[in-house]
């Protein structure tokens, strides 16, 4: 059983490193799911974030925690490298989240990571704010892939990395900007983020912890896009036809609402009072754009939505 344990987990962290397939839309760090096992375990899941728990929870353990103590909001997300007990021994599991699915097959001893969101642009840079820490010699890790469909091969082609591995203690909440780098001057469909308490199986150790809040992806243009606002403004139907709805709880006053294309060109901007705003797309052609709701030159709420 341990060695099963071990080769799945083996393969898990390797498949961080080499695959991200189709494309799962995502909200932010401030909403999660109380769940609770047959015998009673109760934990939280991330909501439209990937982790291990629910894996875990079989056993009465969980490397994915709903943390009050965040830079903006009221949660952040703590990875925390755990040792979970089997009648072979103990084991490191450390803590994880991905855009994609994380699939543990035990039978066939088979791990893999798959998915992400639709995105077509090619940014300078993922931003993140943090805390970590490390213990012995662990470090921890956070990449983002950017890919783009394959028809010949019908594999997803890597187009951009963005990785960086946190090896000091960060003890109070920083930003970290983390450049991508190009292999290719193909335009991506598709990106992918995971983000690791201990970045090799070999090297984990217990008690090792990374903490996230405020995820951005910065774009050529230097336009901030917050993939996981959590603001109050909703967009919809997305992926959009010919018409898509901007919606607000807040009746803003002076707020102006921008529409920019993949390059991050500035296509439209219009006054936004609220609540609603219709806008018409046929003369968009199909593809990713990203919206800036700005107030008295501060940024309220930011995103992306698909013109099909």
């Amino acid at each position: 059983m341990k060695r099963i344990i071990l080769f799945c987990i083996g393969l898990l962290l390797f498949a961080v490193i080499a695959n991200a397939q189709e494309d799962i839309p995502n909200k932010d760090f401030e909403e999660w799911d109380p769940d609770t096992t047959g015998m009673g375990y109760v934990y939280f899941n991330l909501l439209d974030w990937d982790n291990p728990n629910d894996y875990l929870s079989v056993l009465g353990a969980s490397s994915v925690f709903r943390s009050e103590d965040a830079y903006q909001g009221s949660y952040s997300a703590m990875l925390e490298t755990i040792i979970i007990s089997s009648p072979l021994g103990s084991l490191p599991v450390p803590g994880l989240v991905t855009l994609g699915n994380i699939v543990v097959d035990f039978i066939n001893q088979t791990g893999s990571v798959t998915g992400g969101i639709p995105f077509s642009a090619r940014p300078l840079a993922l931003k993140a704010y943090v805390k970590a820490s490390q213990a012995e010699n662990d470090s921890a890790l956070i990449v983002a892939y950017s890919y783009k469909y394959n028809e010949e091969s019908e594999e997803q082609d890597t187009v951009g990395i963005a990785m960086a591995y946190l090896t000091e203690e960060i003890s109070e909440w920083t930003e970290i900007e983390i450049p991508f780098q190009y292999l290719n001057d193909s335009t991506p469909d598709t990106i992918n983020i995971v983000c690791i308490s201990s970045s090799s199986f070999e090297s984990s150790y217990e008690g090792s912890m990374l903490m996230l809040d405020k995820m951005s992806i910065e774009l050529e243009s230097g336009i901030d896009v917050n993939l996981f606002d959590n603001s109050s403004i909703r967009v919809y139907p997305n992926p959009a036809g010919s018409f898509i709805t901007f919606e607000s709880d807040v009746q803003y006053e002076d707020a102006v609402l921008k529409i920019f294309d993949n390059q991050g060109k500035l296509l439209k901007s219009m006054h936004f009072n609220g609540p609603t705003k219709t806008l018409r797309l046929s003369v968009l052609a199909k593809g990713t754009y990203f919206y800036q709701l700005i107030r008295k030159n501060e940024k309220v709420s930011s995103g992306y939505f698909i013109k099909e």
